[in-house]
């Protein structure tokens, strides 16, 4: 059940890599490396303003979300989605960095480092199952190092090469700020929206799909004016047709106020 959900806010980092990799290989060969780590920067931005609240909101909404897609989920599923969601913020950020090294030549050491994090995972993964009782979260736990090695692996590839240095603020304490407002939005909305409001008027799983989509609405609109009120993102935004019309307006109301 974790995969493919988890599969679905990685494949916006994959996206955002495929338009990147021709554009890094140009820049590269011309030896512009000032656009190649703009370029690097722009598609980590754009990527984590995107993964970071995808992962928050399967941890806030894991429940209704995995009970409307699979009735009767178990709980010990609940739990490992919204464990495991922190390993979609690390996998993104890798799927960047890969995409940043296929960009600059450096095709085999994503593959090195994918070999690297595979032998520290199994290395942490068997003595945990041998001699802990975590027993499926071991697994959890391991996926999640596994990601987190690959990143500083890839990072540190990424450094030595160009000399690199990772931005923080607007990459990601703004995004994962904004995400947790958002997070709290959609778990209160979806609480009032489902257990309150529609409990007891229609059946359990078409009140939670109302629940649910209310819920996204919400924590969207809430995480999207954090973002815009808190940092520089509009040009990341000005990709999205609906979006653009919120920069537009935030444009206009700051010339207003000028």
């Amino acid at each position: 059940m974790f995969s493919p959900l988890a599969n679905v806010p990685i494949a916006i980092a994959s996206s955002m890599v495929a338009a990147m990799v021709p554009v890094l290989s140009t820049a590269y060969a011309r030896k512009e490396f000032q656009v190649v780590k703009h370029r690097i920067y722009s598609g980590m931005k754009y990527s984590m303003l995107f993964v970071i609240p995808a992962a928050f909101g399967l941890g806030a909404l894991a429940e209704p979300i995995l009970n409307l897609l699979f009735p009767n989920t178990d709980i010990l599923a609940v739990h490992l989605l919204q464990i495991g969601s922190v390993s979609i913020i690390l996998y993104g950020v890798s799927t960047v960095l890969n995409g940043a090294l296929q960009g600059i030549g450096k095709v085999n050491v994503p593959l090195k480092n994918s070999v690297i994090a595979l032998m520290i995972h199994m290395a942490v993964l068997i003595p945990l199952l041998l001699f802990t009782d975590l027993k499926i979260y071991a697994l959890i736990a391991t996926v999640i190092l596994y990601s987190l090695t690959i990143c500083i692996l890839n990072l540190s590839a990424v450094h030595k090469t160009l000399g690199y240095v990772q931005e923080i603020k607007q990459t990601f304490c703004i995004p994962l700020l904004s995400a947790i407002a958002m997070s709290l939005t959609a778990r209160i909305s979806y609480q009032l929206i489902d257990k309150v409001i529609l409990s007891g008027h229609l059946t359990p799983r078409i009140s939670c799909g109302i629940g649910v989509i209310f819920a996204v609405a919400a924590g969207a609109f809430i995480y999207f004016f954090k973002v815009l009120n808190l940092g520089d993102y509009e040009e990341e935004l000005k990709r999205f047709p609906i979006l653009q019309l919120v920069v537009i307006r935030k444009r206009r109301s700051k010339q207003k106020a000028a």
